[in-house]
Parts: C-alpha cells; structure tokens; sequence
C-alpha cells in the first residue's frame, strides 16, 4: 500500500507531482517571508510542481550559542498563519520540545504539518510515545531492503 498525504488541492506520493518544501531557514518578518513564499511558488507553478512553505520560529540547532534562533513561536506561527492566509500555499515548521508541538497543536486545524527533526525525536522516547506525535511529519531512516 502506499502512503499518500493529502493538502490543500494537491497529494504527495510516489505517483504524485514532485512537491518541494522550502523556504527561510529562520523567519524574520513577514515580508520577508511573503516574498520568498511568492517567489517559489511562482518558480513551483512553473514546473508544475506543489509546494509547501517551511519556516522556522526557532532554529535550536545553532552551531553557535549565541546565534539569533528566530522570532519565538506566538510570532513565528502568526507569521506563517499570514503566508497561508495570502497566498493559500500549506506551510510547515519544526517542533523541538514537547512544549512547542502542545501550542502548535493547540492551533492544529489551522496547520497540515509540523516536523520534529529527527535528531531531536531520537533523543527523547518519552517525546515520542506522546498522542499528537502520530500526527508529527518527520524524517524517517529508510530502512534497508
């Protein structure tokens, strides 16, 4: 059987259009987001491949203590609430405590997908044995054949 993910007017899977998840590594404004969102889209649409805005409220995986981590989560998410709002593509962000994926969660309907990287999910079973982690889209292994 294979997996399907439906968003929006479009489904992601094998037999599917390439999809392309992009955007910011860290969310500045929402502007900035705006215009890189619409230029991909754009760039997407021309290929006729979907896509889907990724942008980060907090990027805890710095190499540097004291790098800026993002906008903070209540800003991050309205932010990507606005760049879903405008221009009707799906957005996705990244989790990285159980804290974030409960306020994520809490605006659940508003959001298709969020991402728990894989090198925080591996690090912490209790995390990932939580209910709403099901519903987490995240990097798996492939598994060899």
């Amino acid at each position: 059987m294979q997996n399907k993910i439906r968003l929006n007017n479009f489904e992601i899977s094998n037999d599917s259009p390439l999809t392309i998840i992009s955007g910011p590594c860290q969310l500045e404004s929402i502007d900035h987001s705006l215009n890189i969102a619409e230029t991909l889209m754009k760039a997407c649409s021309k290929f006729d491949a979907n896509f889907i805005f990724k942008g980060s409220f907090d990027k805890a995986n710095r190499t540097s203590m004291n790098g800026k981590r993002g906008l903070g989560i209540e800003e991050g998410l309205r932010v990507m609430q606005e760049v879903k709002s405008n221009l009707g593509c799906p957005t996705i962000t990244d989790v990285h405590t159980a804290e974030q994926c409960s306020q994520v969660a809490k605006i659940w309907r508003k959001w298709r997908l969020f991402r728990w990287p894989k090198r925080v999910c591996t690090s912490d079973g209790k995390v990932c044995s939580e209910p709403w982690y099901r519903r987490c889209f995240h990097r798996v292994p492939r598994r060899s054949r």
